[in-house]
């Protein structure tokens, strides 16, 4: 089980790592004009981060993060 967990957490961590422009972008445009929506998707974006789809969860080691208003997407961040 520890090895699943650490391969998962593995794989997220890659998943970030591999962003580009054009993914973070994708999201902006679905945020249809909504500031709060896109600053949280540029916060993701500086953080390096995915974006979590609706109804999933972070891995173990990771926590979920998310801007304070209506509209926010959320991110995973490693915990400190």
């Amino acid at each position: 089980m520890k090895y699943l967990i650490t391969l998962a957490t593995l794989i997220f961590s890659l998943s970030c790592q591999s962003n580009s422009e054009e993914y973070y972008d994708q999201y902006i445009k679905k945020c249809n004009g909504n500031s709060c929506c896109e600053s949280s998707v540029r916060n993701a974006k500086a953080s390096e981060s995915s974006i979590l789809e609706d109804g999933k969860s972070c891995p173990d080691g990771y926590r979920i993060e998310m801007q304070k208003c209506i509209g926010s997407k959320r991110w995973c961040v490693v915990k400190k």
